[in-house]
């Protein structure tokens, strides 16, 4: 069994875990995350399954904790603010997090689905209008962590 193979497998197992399991994952990329793109007649989504392409023991990112707290500020500035951000999808069990056993007994891959998000790829140089808008969303992101009343179990390293 291929790699790509065992992805789009956890890929479906984890989709079952929203109600999507009769949708089609298609493949984007894989970097920090394996990523599928999920298109049903009504919405799109990102579907994560948080593993990334280099194993380290230490990769702090790929820790439930870490991937639940980012989830969480995306909830928040989703409601909070009128920031563009993809929102985060809960699972059937109410969790941000789905877990999916892997084929060896200690392997778990966790997975995150979140509302798609269109956008475009700037392909020409970077104007000074663009910079000043990057600058104000950057703005409002610090204001909106300074302002939010962080959960207690809140964890991103810095």
């Amino acid at each position: 069994m291929t790699q790509a193979s065992i992805y789009n497998d956890i890929a479906k197992f984890a989709l079952d875990q929203y109600g999507l399991g009769q949708e089609q994952p298609s493949f984007l990329g894989h970097s920090g995350s394996v990523t599928f793109r999920i298109k049903t007649q009504e919405e799109k989504f990102l579907l994560r399954i948080h593993q990334p392409i280099s194993s380290t023991n230490d990769d702090v990112w790929q820790k439930p904790e870490v991937i639940e707290s980012e989830l969480l500020w995306l909830d928040a500035l989703y409601h909070d603010t009128q920031l563009v951000v993809q929102k985060p999808v809960r699972n059937l069990q109410n969790s941000w997090i789905t877990q999916v056993a892997g084929d060896e007994a200690t392997e778990t891959f966790y997975c995150s689905l979140l509302h798609w998000v269109e956008g475009e790829i700037l392909q020409s140089e970077r104007t000074l209008q663009q910079a000043h808008q990057l600058g104000v969303l950057m703005a409002q992101l610090h204001q909106h962590s300074q302002q939010w009343d962080t959960p207690q179990n809140f964890s991103r390293p810095t």
